[in-house]
């Protein structure tokens, strides 16, 4: 991120904090509910493939705008697959003329098929869940050679990426296996715990390690930072916040206050891990946009956040420092 933006979002912060102004400083915009894998946490893929809901190219432009305007520094695209939309390379494009950094959560599928349209990424994040067997059974089908495959290319193409790895019972053990594809690819990895509403997926103690097993290797990767391990995204403190998983720490929320999510449909919510009961607005729909949508998303009620890039966010709005730990630069 430049240095400009880098000032632009610290004044968003501080006026979060000293008068609760709120600002779409970060975005996470889950562009499809289509997915073409079958992940165990994940219920997303149980749903009919259906685009029409989604919203258009136009559309998506008009609120990228908006979200320019009012401050918008940082858009993740997810999914789903957001790779499955035939105009990605068009909406990554957009953002950059707007000084937007934008990222992407990805399976990896379609990155050598799409590296052409995806250039202009600052950062794509890559779904690697373990060793090739474990991988396969937690995402289905025959995942691994892609995800990897996606992870060569990337690289060939000097496409900055990450791993992200989402902890379950069958692949906790695999740690140091994990930890070892990021030093070979000169990256890091985000290792993220289960939640119980987690993209869709209910009811997940089937696939949930044991709170003993949980622990363990929270203790052994902060034992692993301590001794210098550069390829552990999370920071010492995330990793402390998440060891008493599934119930955290009490800390303010940056959701809905310098965060947001924006659905496949356009509805604007502060997190997609939790439910609502209040009433959502839209950002395409009529008699607003996106400004009405954020400055009205409901309140956020939930056990807490185990997630890198939320909990750092929350953090600098805290004025923790510790969130500000450097990143190691990838190559």
């Amino acid at each position: 991120m430049k240095l400009k933006n880098k000032i632009k979002s610290g004044m968003a912060i501080a006026g979060a904090k000293v008068f609760n102004k709120k600002t779409p400083l970060a975005v996470r915009w889950n562009l499809t509910s289509r997915c073409n894998q079958q992940c165990l946490y994940c219920n997303l893929w149980c749903a009919p493939a259906d685009s029409s809901k989604e919203l258009s190219t136009r559309r998506i432009f008009s609120v990228i705008d908006e979200m320019s305007k009012l401050g918008t520094q940082r858009i993740s695209f997810s999914g789903g697959e957001p790779l499955l939309r035939k105009d990605i390379g068009k909406i990554i494009d957009y953002c950059k003329t707007k000084d937007i950094s934008v990222s992407m959560n990805s399976n990896g599928s379609l990155v050598s098929e799409k590296v052409g349209e995806i250039r202009n990424l600052d950062l794509i994040k890559l779904s690697l869940d373990g060793p090739k067997n474990v991988h396969e059974m937690i995402r289905g089908g025959n995942t691994y050679d892609a995800v990897i495959g996606a992870a060569e290319v990337c690289k060939k193409n000097n496409i900055r990426f990450t791993f992200a790895t989402t902890l379950t019972k069958h692949n906790i053990g695999h740690i140091d296996f994990i930890l070892e594809k990021a030093r070979q690819f000169n990256t890091v990895v985000a290792l993220q715990p289960l939640k119980e509403l987690y993209r869709g997926k209910k009811g997940m103690g089937s696939i949930s390690p044991s709170k003993e097993d949980f622990k363990k290797c929270i203790e052994k990767l902060i034992q692993l930072k301590g001794e210098g391990n550069i390829h552990i995204r999370n920071t010492v403190d995330g990793l402390n916040h998440i060891y008493n998983w599934p119930r955290y720490e009490n800390i303010t929320c940056a959701a809905g206050r310098i965060f947001c999510m924006v659905q496949p449909n356009g509805d604007v919510i502060p997190c997609d891990r939790i439910e609502y009961t209040e009433k959502v607005y839209n950002c395409a729909g009529p008699g607003g946009g996106f400004k009405k949508a954020f400055d009205h998303m409901p309140g956020v009620k939930c056990s807490g956040c185990g997630f890198c890039g939320s909990l750092e966010l929350s953090y600098l709005m805290a004025f923790r420092l510790s969130a500000l730990t450097p990143v190691r630069v990838i190559t």
